[in-house]
């Protein structure tokens, strides 16, 4: 979301859509798409069915907002869902599905790690990590592998130490008028993960896990940070299908004090919201439905979908379908 001069939105009202993917040597910012739900009912659950690059079809209206969660009272909540799916050009072929490995979950003080067959599949880190006691993070995934077993997303990198996996964050995230840190850059912002679980019965494989968002800035009388968001997410993982497999992110938030308001970088970049931290070589390309992309410091349009492509291997990060801005011709 692009922020400069915040503006309030009262109680839940609005749907949006976010994304933004790392490129090289700079970022590729993408526009978030809104559409107006004013006409919902309060205390209903807000759905944004996906954090994803519906470029072609942004609204200005939305462009320098803060997107308010809504009261405790409303149970004001935003939600939002993001597909990532790794494929691998290889002569594998499909497999019989009695010859399909089963996915399941192992749990360990870190977190929990999804695997099909011997293979990891990604981990979710519950437990904060920090780099000599900086930049302290959790809620995230990383590593997630490729098909080939490769590590794909990279954490705690030398150029943006801040940067983790797979990540959702904001740089604005306010209480009122009040700043609480600056959870992009892992500043004086924690993720207490306070339940994490799995669902491993049928496919997709899925980790739940709900998240309380604190700061040192907001705290109560005795000097207690106090929680102001709800954050839950599940991690949908499919079993590999011939060269490519499916993930599947479902971020849900919801406001626990009044007046929460979140919002990207307040610059011309407004970057923030559901972030992929690949590892890059330089060679990748950069393809949309509107054809190859160039890298750029500040926010493009693209299509509907993003595939960042590296010889014979591609990650893609698609609109959810159900998502009320896509059309049939787009998805």
């Amino acid at each position: 979301i692009q922020i400069t001069q915040p503006i309030m939105i009262p109680h839940p009202t609005r749907r949006c859509s976010i994304v933004i993917i790392r490129c090289i040597p700079c970022f590729l910012l993408l526009w978030f798409v809104g559409v107006d739900a004013s006409g919902q009912v309060p205390g209903k659950e807000l759905r944004v069915y996906h954090i994803g690059n519906s470029l072609t079809r942004n609204v200005p209206l939305f462009r320098k907002t803060l997107v308010q969660l809504g009261s405790p009272g409303m149970m004001g909540r935003i939600a939002f869902r993001c597909c990532v799916m790794a494929a691998c050009l290889c002569p594998c072929g499909e497999r019989a599905i009695s010859e399909q490995p089963r996915l399941r979950v192992a749990f360990d003080d870190g977190g929990a790690t999804v695997w099909e067959g011997e293979s990891p599949v990604l981990s979710f880190q519950s437990k904060p990590r920090s780099l000599e006691g900086q930049w302290r993070r959790a809620s995230y995934v990383h590593p997630l592998y490729d098909l080939r077993g490769r590590v794909i997303t990279e954490d705690f990198p030398e150029d943006h130490r801040h940067h983790r996996g797979i990540f959702w964050a904001w740089h604005q995230v306010l209480v009122g008028n009040q700043k609480l840190g600056d959870a992009w850059v892992c500043r004086d912002f924690d993720w207490d993960v306070r339940s994490l679980a799995a669902q491993t019965t049928d496919e997709p494989v899925v980790i739940t896990a709900i998240s309380n968002w604190k700061s040192s800035d907001f705290t109560d009388d005795r000097g207690r940070p106090i929680p102001v968001v709800e954050e839950t997410v599940r991690i949908h993982t499919w079993p590999t299908h011939s060269d490519y497999r499916v993930v599947d992110f479902d971020l849900s938030l919801l406001a626990l004090v009044d007046e929460v308001r979140i919002g990207g970088s307040d610059d011309r970049k407004g970057y923030g919201g559901f972030s992929p931290r690949l590892r890059m070589s330089g060679s990748e390309r950069f393809v949309s439905s509107s054809g190859e992309l160039e890298p750029q410091t500040t926010a493009i349009e693209a299509g509907t979908w993003l595939n960042i492509v590296a010889g014979d291997t591609g990650t893609a990060i698609l609109v959810h379908r159900d998502n009320p801005q896509v059309t049939e011709e787009s998805a």
